[in-house]
């Protein structure tokens, strides 16, 4: 009997996948997940693990090929009180504040995907700009003017703003509910240019009309 109906229920996907692999051009989708800070010598370093939540659109240009672009916010935790990094480009030793990180990420990328699949494994290769939001960030050193002069304490005050681009590769797969919705799971790695490394693991809601 159990084996009965193990076939059947079998039998039911086989008939239905067919249907399923047929999905609109232009989708979109929301969702959201955990990001690994694996930063150890950028101003990220100093928060600890994220979260994010993502919206994006998802336009197929063949069965296997797709554009997708994205929106997301980002929310780091502050790790601990005045640490002592270096910025990049920067000797002096930079004292960052004590509030969480917050970035806003625009992205575009390519994804090349297993079409005619039941589960579709894919790649994402792209890249976008990080829109950074961190505390003050207040710089306290020495000068001197010139050779022989006396050494001037200099302290300065700014805000912990900062955009960069990044480029981004990542590995996921999507899994079709019905013909319009489809469950998507993903992890990218990401690199910035000043050196900020996250990897982060998000699952989504993928839907058309």
């Amino acid at each position: 009997m159990k084996r009965t109906i193990i076939i059947s229920i079998w039998l039911s996907i086989l008939a239905y996948a067919p249907s399923l692999y047929s999905q609109p051009k232009l989708q979109f989708e929301v969702g959201g997940g955990y990001v690994f800070n694996m930063t150890s010598n950028a101003l990220l370093g100093n928060y600890s693990n994220g979260w994010m939540i993502r919206l994006g659109a998802n336009y197929t240009l063949t069965p296997s090929i797709h554009f997708i672009g994205n929106i997301s916010y980002n929310h780091y935790s502050f790790l601990r009180d005045n640490r002592i990094i270096t910025l990049p480009g920067n000797e002096a030793p930079v004292d960052a504040g004590k509030e969480d990180a917050r970035i806003v990420e625009l992205s575009v990328a390519a994804k090349l995907s297993n079409s005619g699949k039941l589960i579709t494994p894919f790649i994402t290769i792209g890249g976008g700009v990080f829109f950074n939001d961190f505390d003050r960030l207040e710089k306290s050193y020495w000068i001197q003017p010139h050779p022989g002069a006396r050494p001037i304490f200099h302290n300065a005050v700014s805000e912990g703003t900062a955009n960069e681009a990044f480029v981004t590769v990542g590995l996921g797969t999507v899994l079709p509910l019905t013909s319009k919705l489809n469950w998507v799971f993903e992890g990218r790695f990401v690199t910035t240019y000043y050196g900020n490394d996250v990897f982060p693991i998000t699952t989504s809601i993928r839907f058309g009309f």
